[in-house]
């Protein structure tokens, strides 16, 4: 029987043997993993950048009927989808457990342009970014809140997940009495220094807002995302640890990390791989 070290060895091994698509579907399923195992009847979780839920659903299953999803959409078309979703979800109750919020989040409340592209909704955001050839950006003007006005009731939130095309520092700025309060887990995705390039952040800026949160990074395949690893290609989720749980990366962020490569590499069964 391999120990959780041997075989996170292993994972790092393998990551240059990966294709991308391969790669998506396991960050999305060590994601999804995490929050499971995490999230418990009762509590409270915040997704960012919802889309058509499909994080939204599953957080909503795990908190069960006594608990609170609040999803977070900024595109009316997508928004709409993640409404009917919802409202067709087998889930029950479905709809009283997830709170929608049709916005943006940063760390300013006002109004943005926001850029949606409709034949790669998951592409859209409030900077434009490298799309595929030809497609379609319909700008809008949408709400722009913070979490910290959004959320009233801070205690209960126990994981964030944001997916919102670079705009996750400032989402994350604006979340700083929620994050003291609550130290929840997070999971965000990473374009590391071209997304702060975009939005107007430095290496020094994104640390020094973790070091005053008080929590650890992670990549989503485990290992530690410190300063030396800004500017180079990585893993695009990083997992937010907050060091007043020191243990949660052992329980939570590794075991879902190793479940999903178990899903998806039948050869890291293999201990002569």
């Amino acid at each position: 029987m391999e120990s959780i070290t041997d075989v996170s060895v292993r994972i790092f091994e393998m990551y240059h043997q990966l294709e991308m698509m391969q790669l998506a579907g396991i960050f999305e399923d060590s994601l999804r993993h995490a929050y499971t195992v995490h999230l418990r009847p009762g509590d409270h979780a915040i997704d960012v950048g919802a889309h058509r839920g499909l994080h939204t659903l599953p957080m909503a299953k795990a908190v069960g009927p006594r608990g609170k999803v609040f999803a977070v959409e900024a595109a009316e078309q997508t928004c709409n989808k993640l409404r009917a979703a919802v409202n067709h979800s087998e889930i029950e109750d479905c709809r009283k457990r997830v709170q929608i919020f049709q916005c943006a989040v940063s760390d300013q409340k006002g109004s943005a342009t926001f850029n949606f592209v409709p034949q790669a909704a998951g592409l859209s955001g409030l900077k434009e970014q490298n799309y595929p050839e030809g497609a379609e950006i319909v700008s809008e003007t949408v709400t722009v809140d913070t979490l910290d006005s959004l959320i009233a009731d801070y205690e209960k939130i126990r994981f964030i997940k944001l997916d919102i095309e670079g705009a996750e520092f400032h989402a994350l700025k604006g979340a700083s009495k929620l994050l003291a309060s609550a130290q929840p887990i997070f999971a965000m995705e990473s374009g590391n220094a071209g997304a702060g390039e975009r939005y107007g952040y430095s290496r020094e800026d994104f640390f020094g807002l973790m070091e005053s949160l008080g929590y650890d990074l992670f990549s989503a395949l485990g290992s530690p995302f410190t300063q030396a690893g800004w500017g180079r290609p990585a893993p695009w989720y990083l997992f937010g640890v907050p060091r007043s749980d020191p243990h949660a990366y052992h329980r939570v962020v590794l075991p879902a990390i190793i479940r999903s490569l178990y899903e998806h590499l039948p050869g890291i069964h293999d201990k002569r791989a």
